[in-house]
């Protein structure tokens, strides 16, 4: 469950605990299953993989590498059921797919604070699309 912070700031970040090459999956896809919570006032949220733009984090997270982030739009998900998110890896730009950390994050400002915003589930990055 992803929530906002007092400042309606929020970021969601999964990392590996060791860093993998991942050449296989250049022309692949993240994939991953979100939900609306019912009390989020979202318009649209940042998807980011490992890159070469420097975050710092935050108080619950160091920093890290990312790239730069593809908006999606909030309108795709509902609050009744998870929908699928499909995004081409060649869509980050200022990525990197040696030595990765970083598989899967999100992130945006100015929501509602202190909010339940996203339910997250099944992250995984795939190198071709099943038939």
């Amino acid at each position: 469950l992803l929530n906002s912070d007092a400042a309606g700031n929020y970021q969601l970040i999964i990392q590996l605990l060791n860093k993998k090459n991942a050449n296989d999956f250049k022309n692949g896809y993240l994939i991953f299953y979100a939900k609306l919570h019912p009390d989020a006032a979202l318009l649209n949220f940042d998807v980011m993989i490992h890159g070469n733009q420097l975050s710092t984090g935050g108080s619950n997270c160091g920093s890290f590498l990312q790239s730069d982030p593809v908006s999606v739009s909030a309108s795709i998900l509902d609050t009744n059921s998870f929908k699928e998110v499909k995004i081409p890896l060649v869509d980050f730009t200022n990525r990197y797919m040696q030595d990765i950390d970083l598989v899967f994050g999100l992130k945006g400002l100015n929501t509602t604070p202190n909010t339940n915003l996203l339910m997250i589930s099944s992250v995984k990055w795939v190198s071709r699309l099943e038939d």
